[in-house]
């Protein structure tokens, strides 16, 4: 087939969103953005771009794939909404790009979408300036990512800070760099143009306070008493907007059983609770998912103790888990299903085993359903993410070292698809874009050493009619 004009172009989207009959149109172009090296859209025959709105109404075009250029009517009055571009080949999907929910206004704007090959990781044209691994990475969901932090090339907590545009999908390092270097702590967004940093540790031991960023920095005490700080912590987000932290190593490097809930302030300084009942077991750096009013939290215990429990936040009880089969001990991934459930993905075994298993578990009845080979590559310390009802396992270690490999699994664990991504990948950080695509943040090669690599994955299920 012969090479289409616009094959890694930059090519415009325009969409004519009116308020009403008799107001002035306004534009909003959209600029398309792909990947290094890749032409996502080679070979398409047919391209499909929605754009939906709050109320569930949608718009839907075919664009002329000789020229992509295309122009429709949306009335909108501030509403949310989303554009969702899809590429097809002889029916099949082979690209695919979204933008995260944004307002549909009356007023003329640009931005990019970016689009990358379903169903494969792409790298980006755009690095972080700093390589390192393990970053603290928060949504800034009016502008993109905080990427801050984590570990540099020594291993040392890092100072440097970017910010990843989702609308232009570069990133930009901050004119001032962290307050403090910091590591292995945990990042969540505090508003639409806010994200908090807290706990993990400096280069001096462990951190006594949030970082938080809201054009610029601030430093904050976080009122704790030292013996509830804490480094590689977990944390959930809950349906009130706070968040639980659970376990971690404290400045004796010995596992803690005690949970904090965070606020993130809401127009007032942030503050940590500590619950009044612990966790059945002191953990390091545990998996954990959350439905909203529970979170399951597995791993991370010592070899004879208990791998999994359920903290229900309304009584706050904590239950345990009775996971079947050989339970990972370090290392699993944990994600919430749309169905309630949660699914336990691989690990390592006490003996240090890695595992190829899986759990499906239900936090309101306690009921779990093991899966013996859920994986086709058994691997611990990897990335899990749920993609338009598939779960996507990426990298970690597996026998081989450190993995270049996928897998996409059903939401009942049942392997789909092995591929390969475009290099081995440890220690990254995963932020989703929207229900079908996510990014990858960082990590270490297979050399062990911190990349700058920014990485996209699209999903491979046609969702547009």
């Amino acid at each position: 087939m012969s090479r289409r004009p616009w094959a890694l172009a930059l090519v415009a989207l325009v969409l004519v969103t009116l308020i009403g009959s008799c107001a002035e149109p306004a534009l909003l172009e959209l600029s398309l953005v792909v990947p290094e090296g890749v032409d996502p859209l080679s070979g398409a025959d047919e391209v499909r771009v929605r754009v939906t709105r709050t109320e569930g109404q949608s718009t839907t075009t075919l664009a002329d794939p000789q020229a992509l250029d295309l122009s429709f009517d949306v009335e909108v009055a501030g509403e949310y909404g989303q554009v969702l571009l899809e590429a097809y080949s002889g029916g099949a999907l082979i690209a695919r790009g979204e933008t995260p929910s944004f307002t549909l206004r009356p007023l003329d704007d640009a931005f990019g979408l970016l689009v990358g090959r379903a169903g494969e990781v792409s790298s980006l044209k755009t690095h972080l300036d700093a390589p390192r691994a393990a970053m603290l990475v928060a949504p800034l969901p009016s502008i993109g990512f905080l990427v801050a932090g984590g570990h540099d090339a020594a291993g040392l907590p890092s100072s440097a800070a970017e910010i990843y545009d989702h609308w232009n999908h570069t990133c930009t390092t901050l004119s001032t760099a962290l307050p403090e270097a910091r590591a292995e702590g945990v990042a969540v967004s505090c508003g639409s143009a806010c994200a908090l940093i807290a706990l993990g540790r400096n280069r001096d031991g462990l951190a006594s306070s949030f970082l938080s960023y809201s054009g610029a920095w601030a430093q904050i005490a976080d009122g704790l008493d030292a013996s509830l700080r804490r480094r590689r912590a977990a944390v959930a987000a809950l349906e009130d907007g706070s968040y639980l932290v659970v376990g971690g190593l404290n400045s004796t490097d010995e596992p803690m059983n005690s949970m904090l809930r965070l606020r993130t302030g809401g127009g007032v300084e942030p503050g940590f609770t500590l619950l009044s009942q612990p966790m059945r077991e002191a953990r390091d750096e545990p998996a954990v998912a959350s439905t909203g009013t529970a979170v399951v939290v597995v791993g991370g215990q010592a070899v004879e103790g208990l791998a999994g429990e359920v903290v229900y936040l309304a009584s706050g009880e904590t239950l345990a888990l009775a996971l079947g089969g050989q339970a990972p001990s370090v290392g699993a991934a944990a994600v919430a299903l749309a169905n309630g459930k949660v699914a336990i993905i691989g690990g390592r075994d006490p003996s240090g085993q890695l595992l190829a298993d899986g759990w499906l578990v239900d936090p309101l009845t306690r009921d779990v359903t093991h899966v013996e080979n859920a994986l086709n590559v058994a691997r611990a310390g990897h990335i899990a993410m749920v993609v338009n009802g598939q779960i996507v396992v990426i990298g970690g270690e597996d026998m081989s070292g450190i993995s270049s490999s996928f897998e996409i699994l059903s939401e009942s664990l049942r392997s789909l698809e092995v591929k390969e991504a475009p290099g081995p990948r440890a220690q990254a950080h995963a932020v989703a874009v929207g229900a079908g695509s996510f990014l990858l943040f960082g990590g270490l090669d297979a050399t062990g050493q911190p990349v700058s690599a920014v990485g996209l994955f699209e999903t491979g299920q046609i969702s547009l009619p």
